[in-house]
């Protein structure tokens, strides 16, 4: 593998088009250069981070992160690690019932770290809105589909997973059996059955459901030889080296403010975007100061997530939320402040751009993205290179295309198409399709080839054109048995091409599979 070229670019990463196809960039195989290859760029670093070098804070932020991870996996599984291994594998998504494409991360994250004497650990991405408490499902028929969606609890407020609570109760419990049944003419065992009941199990252990629905997963992963940790990043956010991070950040507003800008305006100008909201807005700054930080916050009273602004002033940095929350703390004691803030119930948390910053820069070797968090990542190394003026450390791309095991339905778009310029052909090219040894054919035929021969010039066509349309008129008895064929094929290829495009969704949950589903992850991640 040349590791001089392993810069991903935007265009290439496509979503694998067949049923158990997998995308790796790299390869699997390749990860163990990439380790080295981040490893040597993390060295290289000399920058500093709350006036601590960055080799000696991204050692405490390490031994924080396995402590707590390791702390938190053990209230639901046992699993084995190595407590004083010096090389992290990170990969992380929202606690969701997600598809088998994010699920295959969690495969080649315990497969890389088993491999390369690396400890494993998932980000449980709790800070993130959640926006669904429900599951989108095929229901009917196989040869009927149709799409249901099912609720696991009362829908409440948009707020961030990690505020979530159980609204519901009755509604929860029978969430697994409702699937089940629901799901039964077309899959045969879905694992959620038996998924349900452990989610249901760890409620007494979890409050929130979000974190019992990961537990649960995270559990399962264990009876099958995964062996990775796990930690919600709220708890990641309650430390000391996150706060000196946020810190450095928040006391660099104005600096970071123009990098965060500019890396965005060039990605937009890069990969021809014209949203301005894509792929992240611009952070905001007013004429009195106040500046737009890549930060959330919320408060237990008020679980409304808000865009933290700050402002730096008098030796103080200002922090607001535009909805009637401020406070102040002394800029020689930013990351004090935040935890006292945090001992106080305020929720500072990062937006998605300082998140993989963090968990590339500080806490991991080898980060593992999907392929949307890897086309918005190439932004964050633009920021890393910017701001901190060091080169960015190397992510992997994993995912993966898994449909329901259901009979196959090889129907595309193009096949209709096919069909579809046949009958057409059949108005303005009947000779193609039928016998021209036929007498009263022979001639139609003949007349048209003399037509078609002696084509006249523009403007005089008028009479040479209807002449043309009654040979194909005259022609069209003799295709009738071919077009009422084609026309049954047209209406059963319609009908496939939608059953295709509802059952043949790369999108629904995991636990709809049968468990035949694992082995074929586990083959792609190589376990």
């Amino acid at each position: 593998m040349n590791t001089e070229s392993m810069t991903l670019e935007y265009r290439r990463l496509r979503t694998p088009v067949n049923d158990g196809q997998s995308l790796e960039i790299p390869a699997l195989e390749d990860a163990g250069l990439l380790l080295e290859l981040n490893q040597r760029i993390l060295n290289e670093h000399s920058f500093e981070i709350a006036s601590i070098p960055v080799a000696q804070f991204r050692r405490s932020a390490r031994q924080e992160l396995l402590e707590l991870a390791s702390t938190y996996t053990r209230r639901y599984r046992d699993v084995e690690f190595d407590p004083n291994s010096n090389s992290l594998i990170l990969g992380g998504h929202q606690p969701s019932l997600f598809h088998p494409g994010v699920w295959f991360k969690n495969f080649c994250l315990a497969n890389l770290a088993a491999r390369h004497q690396s400890v494993g650990i998932n980000l449980i991405i709790d800070n993130d809105l959640c926006t669904s408490k429900s599951l989108r499902l095929p229901t009917g028929s196989v040869d009927g589909p149709r799409i249901e969606s099912l609720a696991f609890d009362s829908a409440g407020l948009m707020l961030p997973y990690e505020m979530q609570k159980v609204h519901d109760d009755v509604l929860f419990r029978s969430f697994g059996d409702r699937v089940t049944n629901s799901i039964a003419p077309i899959i045969d065992r879905p694992m959620i059955a038996d998924y349900w009941k452990s989610v249901c199990d760890l409620r007494s252990e979890f409050e929130n459901p979000f974190l019992a629905i990961a537990a649960a997963r995270h559990r399962f992963e264990g009876t099958l030889g995964l062996n990775t940790l796990e930690v919600p990043l709220s708890t990641v956010c309650n430390t000391v080296s996150f706060w000196q991070f946020a810190a450095e950040l928040l006391g660099r507003s104005a600096e970071l403010h123009v990098v965060y800008n500019e890396s965005v305006q060039q990605y937009r100008e890069t990969h021809r975007i014209r949203s301005q909201s894509h792929p992240v807005p611009n952070l905001n700054a007013s004429s009195d100061g106040w500046i737009e930080s890549p930060f959330w916050v919320w408060n237990l009273q008020s679980t409304t997530r808000r865009r933290l602004m700050v402002r730096a002033q008098a030796g103080e940095l200002e922090l607001a939320d535009n909805a009637g929350w401020q406070t102040c703390i002394p800029m020689d004691q930013i990351a004090e402040g935040l935890h006292f803030l945090a001992e106080k119930g305020i929720c500072i948390r990062p937006r998605a751009l300082v998140t993989t910053m963090y968990a590339r820069l500080i806490l991991s070797d080898l980060f593992l993205h999907g392929i949307g968090g890897a086309k918005y990542d190439q932004l964050t190394d633009a920021i890393i290179s910017l701001f901190f003026k060091a080169q960015s450390p190397e992510f992997m791309v994993l995912t993966s295309t898994n449909k329901l095991p259901i009979r196959s339905m090889d129907i595309r778009p193009s096949d209709v198409s096919s069909i579809q310029s046949k009958l057409r052909d059949l108005i303005f090219h009947p000779e193609i399709a039928i016998d021209s040894q036929n007498p009263d054919v022979a001639k139609w035929i003949e007349r048209k080839r003399e037509l078609l021969a002696n084509v006249p010039v523009s403007g005089s066509r008028r009479h040479w054109h209807q002449q043309l349309t009654e040979v194909n008129a005259a022609l069209q008895p003799m295709v009738e048995p071919i077009r009422v064929e084609l026309s049954r094929e047209l209406r059963e290829m319609k009908s496939g091409l939608e059953r295709s495009k509802i059952l043949g969704s790369r999108e629904f949950a995991w636990p709809l599979f049968p468990e035949s589903l694992v082995t074929v992850l586990s083959t792609n991640a190589r376990i």
